[in-house]
């Protein structure tokens, strides 16, 4: 397994879709992979 062949989940892409219609204004996380901003997040600390 590889991160860089990894892609988001369901829960990547959902964190990120909320993001952008303003339910929640970032997101806190541990993620080193970058699959968040993959899937569209821009405010991933």
């Amino acid at each position: 397994f590889s991160i860089k062949n990894a892609k988001p989940n369901k829960a990547h892409l959902i964190l990120a879709k909320m993001e952008n219609l303003c339910y929640i204004s970032s997101l806190i996380t541990r993620d080193i992979d970058g699959l968040h901003k993959k899937a569209g997040a821009k405010k991933v600390y």
